[in-house]
């Protein structure tokens, strides 16, 4: 008899064991999904900022007398130009003061800053940082792996279904060069 009050009592245990770790479960998808609603909000925020951001500079872009250019662009290097888009794949790692300068090189050229992922996975911890150092960029993890990126920065000149890439701490300029092959 002894033997079977072991066996049923020890089958309570297990099953209020059971119901215990099934609330826990339960709990945890509840947060989970709590979570999953609170990062697509504010994703949804920050991509509205972003495309404010955007529509704001383009419109001072354009209204801003000082940035037109009245000079006769050279034809020939802006055909070179235009068939090649520029990817510049930087990381949070990088000082601030060379994302900043990178950023301006880019913009200047209609190239792409590349971010693998989110600052300290936070939406918000990104765009308070970007924000701060007065940059935008596009986070796109699968470019690093399409482009083989294994370090930053990182300038690639894509062209058609090719590409060419050139690493290291030097300008944008100087990066272009190489990859069109202009001395």
């Amino acid at each position: 008899m002894l033997p079977l009050i072991v066996m049923i009592s020890s089958f309570f245990i297990a099953t209020s064991v059971m119901a215990n770790n099934e609330d826990d479960v339960l709990q945890l998808l509840k947060i989970a999904e709590k979570n999953k609603q609170l990062y697509k909000k504010e994703a949804e925020q920050l991509k509205d900022q972003a495309i404010q951001h955007i529509k704001k500079s383009l419109h001072l872009e354009i209204l801003n007398p000082k940035t037109a250019s009245c000079t006769k662009p050279n034809l020939a290097r802006l055909d070179q130009e235009t068939e090649r888009k520029f990817l510049i794949f930087v990381s949070f790692s990088m000082p601030k003061s060379a994302l900043q300068a990178l950023y301006a090189e880019a913009k200047n050229h209609q190239a792409v800053l590349v971010l693998r992922g989110l600052k300290d996975g936070s939406f918000k911890a990104t765009a308070e940082y970007l924000k701060a150092l007065e940059i935008s960029v596009q986070i796109d993890p699968e470019s690093f792996k399409k482009y083989q990126i294994n370090r930053v920065p990182t300038i690639v000149a894509l062209r058609d279904n090719e590409f060419d890439s050139i690493s290291g701490n030097i300008s944008f300029q100087y990066a272009k060069q190489k990859l069109l092959g202009v001395e």
